[in-house]
Parts: C-alpha cells; structure tokens; sequence
C-alpha cells in the first residue's frame, strides 16, 4: 500500500500520528505500525513527513481497534515502512488530496459547534461514534487562516465562508516553527496571497472529552 502523507501530528512529547491519501483506493489512511501510534525514531527510519509517497504492508491478521469515526482510516502496518518518492507534491489540481469547500462539509455535516464567542466557534466537534470520516482538508485564501496564542498553546482562526473557528494546532510541521521561531515567524512563513490546503482532524474521545470528537489543524499547505 502506498500513500501520500498529508498528516503529522503530536499527540504528546515524543508520540505521533500520521495519517495520508492512499489514490489506489481513493481514501485517506491512519497508519499504525503494528496497532500502536508513531514514534520519532520510526518517523526517521522511514523518511515519514508530509509530501513524501511511502511504501508499508497492511497487517491482515490484526484490526485497529478504534471506534468510529476514526475506525474509517485507522489501519495497522508492519513497521517496515520506507520513502517510496520525494519531492514536493500537488496540493491542488490532478493527483491532489481531495478537499472541502467548508469544515461542515470536510465531516459530511456530522459537526457541531460549542462555546460561540462574537461569532467565532471557539470549539467544534464531531460526535464519537458517527459514521463518518475523521480526516479530510478544505481550501480558503490565504487571508482567512492566521494563528494565535493562548496561553502555551497555539490555535488557528479559520473562516471558511460559511462560519467561523478558532481550532488547536496539532501539526507537528507547524508548532517546530512555532516553538523555534514564535508567533510572527509562523504567520509569516505562509504566502501572503493565494489559496491554502488545510488539513483538519478529528481527536479522539479521551478524558474531558467525553463523547466529543474535536478538530484540529493538522497541517497547512500550498
């Protein structure tokens, strides 16, 4: 199985999440080497970054064990995951990822929204066990997604012409930038023009979160 990774993502220090658009079956996948999530030192091993093709072998005599909506991409490999290609891909046009025009419509209207402040959702959530997907992208100019801060955490402000959100920031790509070269270096590090692929993500139910599966920013392309 081969897949264009579209996904890197923390979950904690040192444990990650990939996630990527495999074209041969024409759906996204989360891949768990051997059931579990990913660590630095397999992310290296492998070449595992965003806009790099990689090669890995589904394991058939194990299931993942998530729930839907995450069930939809959740998907155990074998840990002998290598790059396969390199090189920028297309994040738009033939052969690109495919993406929403609005965050509704990246969940297939499975959203819900909570705490709305001045007209911004300050958060939305998908409800655990829908059955839908828990990843996909939407496209807005580049003037309607800036990032802030809040407290020690770092969260994006997105309009996609329908409504407004203030998401976390999951990606790993952004919060290095982040965390290295603050604030206004990432706002400015995305073209000042132009359309933005942006990926979005869905958390999965721990905790606080009870039944609510919240999204996030998972990366942001052009």
């Amino acid at each position: 199985m081969r897949i264009l990774v579209t996904d890197v993502t923390e979950m904690w220090a040192g444990d990650y999440c990939v996630a990527g658009w495999c074209a041969q079956s024409g759906r996204m996948v989360r891949p768990l080497p051997e059931g579990f999530n990913w660590t630095a030192r397999l992310l290296a091993q492998g070449g595992v970054a965003p806009s790099v093709e990689v090669d890995m072998q589904r394991m058939l005599f194990r299931k993942a064990r998530a729930d839907y909506p995450h069930k939809t991409e959740d998907t155990c490999v074998r840990k002998g995951i290598r790059a396969a290609g390199l090189g920028r891909q297309p994040w738009f046009g033939v052969g690109a990822p495919p993406a929403a025009l609005t965050l509704a419509e990246a969940f297939e209207n499975n959203v819900r929204c909570d705490q709305v402040r001045s007209g911004w959702v300050r958060r939305a959530h998908v409800p655990a066990g829908a059955r839908t997907r828990s990843l996909w992208a939407i496209v807005v100019p580049r003037q309607c997604l800036r990032f802030f801060e809040e407290g020690r955490k770092l969260r994006g402000l997105i309009d996609d012409g329908r409504a407004k959100f203030e998401l976390p920031v999951s990606s790993r790509e952004l919060k290095v930038v982040w965390r290295t070269r603050g604030l206004p270096a990432l706002n400015l590090s995305l073209p000042r023009q132009g359309e933005l692929h942006v990926r979005l993500g869905l958390a999965r139910p721990l905790g606080a979160a009870g039944g609510k599966c919240h999204v996030m920013i998972n990366g942001v392309y052009w």
